[in-house]
């Protein structure tokens, strides 16, 4: 299968999962309070750091390996379920301890029910590994897909008949997504799947994740200290508010670097040692990856109003300045979305650890420190740290490969000011020619800012889309 067939099927389960999450939050949104998804966001953020030891690095350490055995892939399936059923009862025993860090009794029962989920969600990571290792892309989408719609089905559902109740829909729903994932990735592999442990390949496991879990760790954590520190200075309420403007921001960001990461980690693990081919292939990467992020952050920062009005109603007006100070603390992640699969198809998941550890230790910091001015403080420690860290990261990242740290940077030019010239275009019909407000208002509005970046784009990246159109026909 080509790479940009890759890149369609990938991107296809990638977006068309996303997009129905997304559509069904925000049926969600209009259906529940906030303080259900502040509740809920608490759930998913000690939740998701146990995830991290629930994966353990396994199906990445599968996917770089250069030969395949059961005894490997036995090894690493027995290996995850054993850390699954310890991270779950670890989860449960916490539950009474975040329940008192929050000073919501509410919370306890919640963590107890939400704990299987990490059993759960250990039985898919090796076929995953194993699904993605033979390029099967296609069949990764499927499973996504028809996961994410049964699970909105199944929430929404929930929500409409014990309203009052929201906290459960939203937990159902991951029960449900997360335990469709298994039993169908496992299906799909059952051929190559095996239950074993041989010590051969659980060292080689041992060696290939020992650093990388540390790293992706750090990556967890200083992804969203933001969140455990504003989660404990407001309420439920308010944390709910802070939850949904962070998962609209990162909504596109999340889509592109799952699709383009599984299948840059794949051909640049296949191209290992060739450096050149990889410095321009990721290149090509970066700004493929900006020229649809950059729009759509400055879209948010721009139209944050009407896109919260429009989507989720009144009732989340307050998340409109936590919307647009997210768009702009994310605004740089394209840069660097892509650094993770150079380390790891360079088997550089060492280096990858302790640069994370203190770049990440002083993101941590910086937001720690800004938190002593309250909420504010943590958006301004944030875009203090993102842009103090963007250098470094980029120079490390790219030294393994040959690859200096502002090629990157001024790669995107041409991306930068079609985007901006779209998002000032915008703001100036909003406010000297169209105020009337509503969803009539928001699509002008849009359709305005993407002419004007669609014929601003095609006429500074003209070489790049014709070579994407040109391997897309091929």
């Amino acid at each position: 299968m080509g790479l940009a067939r890759q890149f369609g099927y990938s991107s296809l389960g990638s977006v068309g999962s996303k997009a129905i999450n997304f559509v069904v939050f925000i049926l969600l949104a209009r259906m529940l309070a906030p303080e259900n998804f502040g509740l809920m966001a608490i759930l998913t953020l000690v939740g998701g750091a146990l995830r991290i030891f629930v994966q353990l690095g396994i199906g990445a350490a599968l996917v770089h390996a250069r030969e395949m055995s059961p005894r490997l892939v036995g090894s690493g399936f027995a290996t995850n379920i054993i850390v699954g059923l310890l991270m779950a009862l670890l989860f449960f025993c916490l539950s009474s301890i975040i329940s008192d860090f929050y000073s919501n009794p509410e919370i306890a029962r919640f963590v107890v029910l939400y704990a299987p989920i990490l059993v759960l969600f250990s039985l898919s990571v090796v076929p995953m590994a194993l699904l993605q290792k033979a390029g099967r892309f296609k069949a990764i989408s499927s499973v996504e897909l028809s996961a994410q719609l049964s699970a909105g089905v199944v929430g929404v559902l929930m929500a409409l008949s014990h309203p009052l109740q929201g906290t459960y829909a939203l937990i159902g729903m991951a029960y449900c997504y997360t335990g469709l994932v298994s039993l169908m990735s496992l299906f799909l592999t059952r051929k190559e799947m095996a239950i074993a442990f041989d010590r051969e390949s659980f060292s080689y496991l041992v060696g290939y994740v020992r650093y990388l879990i540390g790293s992706r760790f750090l990556n967890y954590g200083v992804a969203n200290v933001d969140k455990l520190v504003v989660s404990k200075l407001v309420d439920s309420a308010t944390f709910g508010l802070y939850s949904m403007a962070y998962r609209i921001v990162s909504l596109l960001p999340e889509i592109v670097s799952l699709a383009v990461n599984r299948v840059l980690f794949s051909r640049y693990s296949q191209l290992q040692d060739d450096h050149a081919a990889v410095r321009k292939l990721h290149i090509a990467a970066v700004k493929c990856v900006a020229l649809i992020c950059f729009p759509f952050s400055f879209a948010l920062i721009t139209l944050a109003d009407p896109i919260v009005r429009v989507l989720l109603g009144d009732a989340w007006s307050g998340m409109v300045y936590m919307l647009q100070l997210l768009a702009i603390i994310t605004l740089l992640q394209p840069i660097t979305i892509l650094n993770g699969a150079i380390y790891l198809s360079q088997g550089r998941t060492r280096l990858q650890f302790f640069v994370g550890l203190f770049i990440k230790s002083a993101n941590i910091l910086g937001i720690l420190i800004g938190s002593l001015w309250g909420i504010e403080g943590v958006f301004a420690g944030m875009v203090a740290t993102m842009l103090m860290s963007l250098v470094p990261s980029l120079h490390f990242s790219g030294k393994s490969i040959g690859l200096r740290f502002y090629v990157p940077l001024l790669s995107l030019v041409s991306i930068i000011v079609p985007s901006f010239l779209a998002a000032v275009t915008a703001w100036w019909v909003s406010a000297y020619l169209l105020q009337a407000g509503g969803v009539l208002h928001l699509a002008v509005l849009l359709l305005v800012g993407a002419v004007v970046y669609f014929f601003g784009a095609i006429a500074m990246n003209r070489k790049l889309l014709l070579g994407l159109v040109g391997r897309s026909v091929g």
